[in-house]
This record gives C-alpha cells, sequence and structure tokens, in this order.
C-alpha cells in the first residue's frame, strides 16, 4: 500500500518549498487503483478536497485537491492509480452483449461486501469467496476491506468509488446507478449511447 508524505520539509515523499505549507501537512494513502485516504496532520492552512476543507477523507483519483493554496495533482504519484477514462469505444455492430456480462459479478460482489461491512461476523468468509472471481474490481474491492487504515463508513465511501467506476456501461462508460443488474439488463440497450447490452 503506497503512502506519500506531503509538506515543506525536505523529508517529504511530495515536497512543497512554500511558507503557507506546514513542515509535515499531509498524508495520501493508496487504499486500491481509484480510492486514496487522505489525512491532513495538524497543518495551519489546511487541506482542501473539491473546495471543502478536510481532516480525512477517502478521495477518488478524480478529486481535486488542495495543500493550503496550492493545487496539486497528487495523481502523478501514484503509478498504480486507474483514471477513468470517459470516451466511446467504437464498435462495428455495436453489440457490447459480451462485456456487459461482467457487470453481473461487479454488482453482486459489491452488494456482498456492503453486507459485509454492516456484518463485521462474515468477513472472512465474503472474502475468501470473492477472492475466487476472475474480475478486477474484486481485487480493489479486497484491498478496500482488508485497509487496516480506514473505518467502516470510509470502506463504504471506497467501496462506492470502486463501484461507480466498474458498474458503468461497457461503450460509454456511463455510470448505471445502483440498481440491481437484472433490472438494468431488462432494458437491453444503454439509453445513453444504444450500445446493444442484452441480445
Amino acid at each position: 500500500m503506497l503512502q506519500l508524505k506531503i509538506g515543506r520539509n525536505p523529508d517529504n515523499d511530495i515536497m512543497l518549498p512554500y511558507p503557507q505549507v506546514s513542515g509535515k501537512h499531509a498524508k495520501i494513502t493508496q487504499v486500491s487503483e481509484n480510492s486514496f485516504l487522505l489525512e491532513d496532520l495538524g497543518s495551519v492552512n489546511g487541506s482542501f478536497v473539491n473546495g471543502l476543507q478536510v481532516n480525512r477523507m477517502v478521495m477518488s483519483a478524480t478529486d481535486k485537491l488542495k495543500i493550503a493554496h496550492f493545487s496539486l495533482d497528487f495523481i502523478k504519484y501514484f503509478p498504480t492509480a486507474n483514471k477513468v477514462q470517459k470516451e466511446i469505444l467504437p464498435k462495428k455492430d455495436n453489440d457490447y452483449s459480451a462485456e456487459f456480462t461482467f457487470l453481473k459479478d461487479i454488482y453482486e460482489q459489491y452488494e456482498a461486501q456492503r453486507k459485509t461491512l454492516k456484518n463485521r461476523d462474515q468477513f472472512k468468509k465474503t472474502t475468501v469467496r470473492a477472492g475466487l472471481a476472475l474480475i478486477p474490481w474484486v481485487g480493489n474491492a479486497i484491498a478496500i476491506m482488508v485497509c487496516d487504515k480506514l473505518g467502516n463508513e470510509e470502506k463504504m465511501q471506497a467501496l462506492d468509488t470502486e463501484f461507480k467506476i466498474s458498474y458503468v456501461c461497457p461503450k460509454c462508460k456511463n455510470f448505471l446507478g445502483y440498481f440491481p443488474f437484472v433490472a438494468i439488463a431488462a432494458k437491453k440497450s444503454c439509453m445513453y449511447c444504444k450500445a446493444v447490452w442484452v441480445k
């Protein structure tokens, strides 16, 4: 789990040599591919996510970070981060039914991990079962669930971040909401890009 310290002192991983930045200002821990935990270290001028001052917050790769008054593109320091791509993937026949089937596993695993957070006694069973599925989202979900730096509410925020990035139309990448997979499949095609999900 990659962690970077930010501050004015030269021993920080990201050094910002400005008087408004505290010596040890903040730290960011990568929790999963797209989720990061920001912790302000008691700085004088604060840490801001999307314009709001925070002491501790789960962020996504697309959030805007300011350290004191300085914008920081923190994502460039995390080589495994996956920036969300919204471009439309072209296909001659507009048939995305094969890619669409993977969303069923993503939805089921998301629901399983949510239940796990509500009932911590089932954690080991759910984690083992999730580990057997061969979809990328599961690795991120497990990383979040076993992260000892996050509380339950923060784990839920990080899971939601991963879910919103993964539970998307395979063509246009628009988030499909929190609707069950069967409800989405019943629509048979994307309302935005008209990609065919179910033949």
